[in-house]
């Protein structure tokens, strides 16, 4: 039985469009195309009949005249009026198709009369009218056949009046409707084409929605650098969310500039104020991760601690980067104790630079970690225990901007900047894996810093290169 379904599916694929949702649309395709293709053949055919009348039956003097004039103009009637059914809003009617389908049936019995008054018109004439409706109907292999075989049944009589041989319309009957088979089995691969294109375009719609559900899943748990990386990586190398996801958060070893910072006082302040908190520190460190990220950095909260990481190709302005949020978190601890003037807020800013292995430890999921590894991450964190210690607590006042060795050099090595040396061993203290580390380098926040520093990026930023603004 199997067969039986292929044969039925091949003769009348349309039944594969029932129940999908663009069975209306190629319904509408189709009506569009067969619409348009009355409107050109009908008049043209009109035209030919009665062109014909006038060029060849009117000057061969075909008899009697008068029958073959109603008869040329009588075709070209119909076919006009059927022309205007195509023009009409009644058009849009269910069965469109019928009055093409009952005009070119009629014209071509009409044909057939020729025979009978005109034996040496080719009788073949009205077998062709039949193979060119079935192209210009576009309708199924089975819906073809079916018309042709009542069609040329339709013919028969009025052909074998005019004595032509059963056997021979027999055999142009069989000839025929083989041809129509042949001719119409190509509106098996137009639908199949329809649907597997349809099919597609549903698949990459449905591919874009996916991409963009997990474009935003991601955007709500990554910071907006790592998303906008992401964003311009599945632009410029048309690959999927998921695969500029990988590249782009794949650990690798950069030279980066960081920033460590972490409220003192935070336990007891949040025993001793009950809305401390969700009030206080949860708005400040929002904002300052927000700051960060429109600094090009990429935040890690973890806690009232705030870490951040930035990894331009730059390394100098991944410095400016660190030490602008630096200045700007300074100024957010300063409006935070304005704010709860009932508990002072001491937040120190540590700032190192060098080389770490930089990206996603986790998965693409909720597990998601995006962080910094290495030596400068390392050395901040024992800085911070350091700066706990009372010795070097006293030689430090809350918002101050503390830089290890290297990255003061650096920072020294291209700006005229006023910083002060705390040297580590003159107060007896040292920084926990760090022996060697002598001194610290502190930078006490200035607003004209800020500004020139923000103008500095700016213009590294623009024009690569190189000035030396005063902070």
């Amino acid at each position: 039985m199997r067969w039986i379904e292929n044969t039925i599916r091949a003769l009348s694929p349309a039944i594969d469009l029932e129940g999908t949702p663009w069975e209306a649309e190629w319904a509408n395709s189709q009506r569009a195309v067969f619409t348009k293709t009355m409107l050109i053949s009908l008049p043209l055919l009109a035209a030919v009949y009665i062109f014909h009348y006038y060029f060849f039956d009117k000057p061969e003097g075909l008899e009697p005249s008068e029958n073959w004039l109603v008869f040329r103009m009588g075709a070209a009637f119909v076919l006009i009026l059927t022309t205007v059914f195509y023009l009409s809003p009644l058009n849009r009617l269910r069965f469109y198709k019928m009055p093409g389908i009952i005009a070119t049936a009629l014209v071509g019995y009409s044909q057939a009369h020729v025979s009978l008054n005109y034996p040496p018109a080719p009788w073949i004439y009205p077998y062709i009218f039949v193979l060119a409706a079935v192209l210009l109907w576009r309708i199924d292999a089975f819906k073809s056949l079916a018309f042709s075989l009542l069609t040329m049944l339709f013919y028969l009589p009025v052909l074998m009046q005019a004595g032509i041989h059963t056997e021979t319309l027999v055999s142009a009957t069989l000839v025929c409707c083989i041809i129509v088979i042949l001719v119409r089995s190509s509106y098996s691969f137009e639908v199949t084409n329809f649907l597997l294109q349809k099919r597609n375009e549903r698949q990459q719609e449905l591919h874009y929605q996916l991409q963009e559900e997990f474009s935003s899943r991601i955007q709500s748990f990554i910071p907006r650098v790592i998303s906008a990386r992401i964003q311009h990586h599945v632009a410029m190398e048309n690959v999927s969310v998921s695969n500029a996801s990988l590249y782009v958060l794949k650990p690798q070893a950069k030279d980066i500039a960081c920033l460590f910072s972490d409220i003192r006082g935070f336990t007891t302040a949040s025993k001793d104020l009950e809305n401390f908190v969700n009030e206080s520190v949860i708005p400040e460190v929002k904002a300052v991760s927000a700051q960060i990220e429109r600094n090009e950095g990429i935040p890690r909260k973890i806690g009232d601690l705030i870490f951040a990481y930035y990894d331009d190709n730059d390394q100098l302005l991944n410095l400016c980067r660190a030490i602008l949020s630096g200045i700007q978190l300074s100024r957010q601890n300063e409006v935070m104790n304005a704010t709860v003037s009932a508990v002072e807020i001491k937040r120190y800013i540590l700032i190192s630079s060098g080389t770490a292995v930089v990206g996603n430890i986790g998965g693409l999921d909720s597990s998601v970690e995006i962080t910094a590894l290495g030596s400068p991450v390392n050395f901040l964190s024992r800085l911070d225990e350091t700066t706990k210690i009372e010795k070097l607590a006293a030689k430090l006042s809350p918002g101050d901007i503390i830089l290890s060795p290297d990255t003061a050099a650096m920072l020294t090595s291209s700006f005229e900047i006023a910083m002060q040396p705390i040297y580590l061993n003159e107060i007896g203290v040292s920084v926990r894996d760090f022996a060697e580390v002598e001194a610290v380098y502190v930078i006490k926040p200035t607003p004209v810093g800020e500004e020139e520093l923000a103008n500095f990026i700016s213009l590294r930023m623009s024009r690569n290169q190189l000035t030396s603004p005063n902070l």
